[in-house]
């Protein structure tokens, strides 16, 4: 909201949400509060040397690059949702009109990622059903267990949306 001027629907949420996911295996592997993966130093100078995946198919190669890092979590979304609507404003715009497949292009058109536009675009696809229907609980009779980063990300946004309820009584 603090980007945009508005409210983001609930679809580019589950967009944004999705490509969170997808970036960070969930957040197991955000390090540095890194919402996206995104390589190059931070903007208070902060990097961590990490291993990655570039490419796909018979070209793929693990190697180790530089991975921007934060001093917060808060400081990590902001840069990152900054990087999405300034890098990439034709995947932003698409994410604002809930469309998950011109997310994945306007990504893709500016290179944000190497790897398979096809297996990116299903994995996208896939975790924004999720965020949007929930997880397959038909699949599963066991509780569904958060991990500690995953309960973190419910409980804010439980309390956002407290705050926007509580302001929407008031009047404002």
């Amino acid at each position: 909201m603090k980007l945009s001027g508005s409210a983001p629907s609930p679809r580019t949420l589950a967009i944004l949400w999705a490509q969170w996911a997808h970036e960070t295996a969930r957040g197991t592997r955000m390090y540095g509060h890194n919402f996206g993966g995104i390589k190059g130093t931070g903007p208070t100078g902060m990097s961590l040397r990490l291993r990655t995946r570039e490419g796909h198919g018979a070209g793929e190669r693990t190697l180790r690059d530089t991975f921007r890092a934060y001093p917060d979590a808060r400081s990590g979304a902001q840069d990152w949702l900054e990087l999405l609507r300034d890098r990439y404003p034709a995947a932003m715009a698409s994410a604002q009109q809930g469309d998950a497949d011109g997310f994945v292009r306007g990504l893709r058109a500016r290179g944000y990622f190497t790897g398979s536009a096809d297996e990116y675009q299903r994995a996208i696809g896939a975790l924004v059903r999720e965020a949007i229907e929930g997880p397959g609980v038909a699949q599963s009779s066991q509780p569904i267990r958060l991990g500690m980063w995953e309960q973190g990300v419910v409980e804010a946004f439980r309390r956002a949306s407290e705050r926007r309820h509580d302001s929407d009584e008031q009047g404002g």
